[in-house]
């Protein structure tokens, strides 16, 4: 019976034996109850939500499979005169979010409302670096450097205080959770991230060097006040839509005394790729990144301290264009800005585009590309006790 209702959810789709294999391997090896089984079956047969449907306020989605064998298409109509929004995936059958994940997730975040600009952009951030996840660490060797010279700074971020509780904010692939509980030897390490990819792939490929792992974001922490010893956060933060609302939270949940240490990028980084994308239009080809003034503003506007500042600029060498480009799509990094350019770009213009990267080719023949990165560490204040 079981063999039959798997092959029942697959049947008519476009990919009928690769989803099968998907649904065999996510089905639990355990044989289910007789009990639970026939009171669902009860419950199919005497369940009527048309009235509660009709009664709620909220908008709400039904993706359905048009080659769906359970839920047949004539159900479309009912669900539609209730006030149902419907959407029918082409070549699906009954599981949609299996067989046709990416048309599958489309359609449910074009269906979510969007308040700001900015959550979109939190969205095309987190998508990007989903699907770079398999392929970051490869191409990573700038992000290792950066990393491994802010734990430099952690020792003198623990000594003041016990770090019972540390979080690494934009955790990424977590290659660093390994090292940054070496250095501050938690009672409980977190690892956050926005990217729900990023993090899925952490907890597989390093899932022992965190505690545990929450997809969230650094402008809406899911995390208490006053809760955090140490926030660790390497080339992560340069991400978030609001610096304001960044530091604000970042304030809220470390404990006092407690500190975030970071690195970041400057508004100079990748000034090559921009330059020559410049001579070509006045789109945005290249992510922007935040002023220095802006961000000591943020900083200082959240009542934290700065307690150290440092700039490294990095000059990276290649013999093709192609390797830069290929590298940052394979860190999730290329462009999610808004202004920039939608659809295939024209041949001439990727050909001028080319030609006035190679005229900054160096005496060693090589092309250059700048990394401005800043080294912060911030602390919570001490309230001193009233007399």
């Amino acid at each position: 019976a079981l063999k039959r209702f798997l092959s029942l959810q697959v049947k008519g789709s476009c990919n009928e034996k690769a989803t099968l294999k998907a649904l065999r391997e996510q089905k639990d090896s355990t044989e289910p109850s007789l009990d639970t089984l026939i009171s669902s079956l009860d419950l199919l047969s005497a369940l009527d939500n048309r009235r509660s449907l009709s009664q709620l306020s909220q908008p709400l989605l039904c993706v359905l499979g048009e080659e769906d064998q359970l839920v047949p298409s004539s159900a479309f109509e009912p669900l539609t005169q209730l006030g149902v929004h419907t959407h029918s995936i082409q070549g699906a059958a009954h599981v949609p979010f299996i067989s046709h994940l990416d048309e599958f997730l489309i359609v449910i975040r074009k269906f979510l409302p969007v308040e700001e600009d900015g959550q979109q952009h939190k969205i095309a951030v987190a998508n990007s670096f989903s699907k770079a996840a398999a392929t970051y660490d490869d191409v990573a060797d700038l992000q290792r450097r950066v990393g491994h010279h802010l734990l430099t700074y952690l020792p003198e971020a623990t000594l003041e205080t016990t770090a019972k509780f540390v979080i690494d904010l934009g955790c990424g692939t977590g290659y660093f959770l390994a090292p940054l509980a070496e250095c501050t030897s938690p009672d409980c390490l977190l690892a956050v991230d926005l990217a729900e990819g990023m993090l899925n792939y952490a907890k597989q490929q390093r899932g022992d060097a965190a505690h545990a792992f929450v997809c969230g974001d650094g402008e809406s922490l899911p995390l208490a006040d006053n809760s955090v010893d140490v926030m660790f956060s390497s080339l992560a933060i340069q991400w978030c839509e609001n610096n304001d609302r960044l530091f604000a939270e970042v304030q809220r949940v470390l404990k006092p005394g407690g500190r975030f240490v970071f690195s970041t990028l400057g508004p100079d980084t990748l000034i090559e790729l921009r330059q020559a994308w410049q001579t070509v239009d006045d789109y945005v080809h290249v992510n922007r990144f935040e002023t220095e003034r802006a961000m000591h503003a943020a900083i200082e506007g959240s009542g934290l301290l700065r307690c150290e500042w440092e700039e490294q600029l990095i000059g990276l060498r290649y013999i093709k264009l192609t390797q830069l480009t290929r590298e940052l799509k394979s860190l999730g990094a290329h462009n999610v800005n808004a202004g920039r350019p939608e659809g295939l770009t024209g041949k001439q213009r990727i050909k001028t585009f080319k030609a006035a990267y190679e005229e900054k080719r160096n005496s060693d023949g090589f092309l250059p590309a700048t990394y401005q990165v800043w080294y912060g560490v911030v602390e919570k204040p001490i309230k001193q006790a009233s007399v």
